[in-house]
């Protein structure tokens, strides 16, 4: 890969990395923090301390947003048991996707 980046594209230079510490240290204005990755499958918690990642402090989480949107898809078909052909996988999604979020101030 590295070497169709260079010899095809003749790209300067390549910085292989996690896309959330790019994120944290371009955005945060912070030099410590906790930075939380939720993927499709899986979350990962990854704990800056003054500009360094902690790799022997990161954890794994296997949940993910598709954990997240079937656990409310069978959440509401439960609850409205009337309309559960109208809840659908994508309706869970969006809602999902659209409404949930992790509180700034969670202290």
């Amino acid at each position: 890969m590295m070497e169709l980046l260079f010899e095809c594209y003749d790209a300067p230079l390549i910085n292989f990395g996690i896309d959330a510490l790019f994120s944290f240290r371009h955005n945060a204005g912070e030099t410590s923090g906790i930075v939380i990755n939720v993927g499709h499958t899986a979350t990962h918690i990854l704990p800056v301390l003054e500009g360094q990642f902690l790799p022997h402090h990161a954890r794994r989480l296997n949940i993910g947003t598709f954990m997240l949107a079937d656990a409310m898809l069978n959440q509401l078909k439960t609850r409205y048991f009337y309309g559960k052909n109208s809840i659908t996988w994508p309706l869970a999604q969006e809602i999902l996707l659209n409404h949930c979020y992790i509180a700034p101030n969670y202290i």
